[in-house]
């Protein structure tokens, strides 16, 4: 009988063995014949694609996985633009302004207790002349005007040959404001104001100028006086006066010495 060797132990095997019978490891059986014609339900699986393999969830490429990656990240871009605009559009209209009232509510009252304590009837008695104002008297008006309960504290007033300052603190962060206080047609008033600092976000140059000048004005009436020139000093601020308003001689007179001034 024809034999053939065990690839595993070269011992002789029949031919259609399936097991060596000396080692019993498994043989090879010998490929059937291909039908002619293919067998119902015997056609191999179709190859596939891999992007549809993936549509299964079977595989997932290194680029769909970037796609995936790039897609999130824009997402995430899209909701920070958004939350950044509402950011920006409830501090335009809302909490701004909210502040910028506040704000002016804070210093319309601490410049209303600082002119009141200005008396028109001691000023009246001043003659005309210069009227020397140390940093010292102005920081014990500001003290003897401010609130304790104010979030605006530690305020000091520096005076330079070329401005005033005034420095702060506003709930627990530095502020400083610097203006030149000028004289024009016997009328007190300041320019040149720049604000520093957080309180710059809520209140503009022009808001806090327009502030001054009006309780200047105030002050000014209950002063009793035109004041006619202002020369800043190392810590001290000469104001010229005009004779007091209700002093014999007309508001002719008074231009007068003004124009000359």
């Amino acid at each position: 009988m024809n034999t053939v060797q065990c690839p595993h132990c070269s011992a002789p095997i029949a031919p259609a063995a399936q097991f060596c019978p000396i080692c019993g490891a498994a043989l090879a059986t010998p490929a059937s014949p291909k039908p002619a014609f293919p067998v119902p339900g015997s056609e191999p699986a179709p190859v596939r694609a891999p992007q549809q393999l993936a549509s299964r969830g079977a595989v997932v490429t290194p680029a769909r996985r970037r796609h995936h990656g790039r897609r999130w990240l824009l997402g995430c871009l899209g909701t920070l633009a958004i939350l950044l605009i509402l950011l920006l559009a409830s501090w335009a209209f809302l909490i701004r302004p909210t502040l910028n009232r506040l704000a002016k509510e804070q210093i319309n009252a601490a410049l209303d207790s600082a002119v009141q304590e200005i008396d028109p009837t001691r000023t009246t008695q001043l003659p005309g002349g210069p009227v020397r104002l140390s940093e010292t008297f102005l920081n014990n008006l500001l003290t003897l005007a401010h609130s304790p309960s104010s979030p605006m504290q530690d305020a000091h007033f520096t005076v330079t040959p070329s401005t005033i300052t005034l420095t702060f603190t506003l709930y627990g962060q530095a502020n400083s404001i610097s203006a030149v206080p000028l004289a024009s047609a016997g009328q007190l008033h300041v320019s040149d104001l720049h604000i520093q600092g957080p309180i710059g976000w809520i209140l503009s140059d022009d808001d806090l100028t327009t502030i001054v000048n009006q309780h200047l004005a105030t002050a000014q009436q209950r002063l009793r006086h035109p004041v006619l020139a202002v020369v800043l000093q190392n810590h001290a601020v000469e104001l010229l006066l005009g004779p007091p308003s209700n002093a014999n001689g007309s508001s002719a007179s008074i231009l007068l010495a003004a124009a000359r001034v």
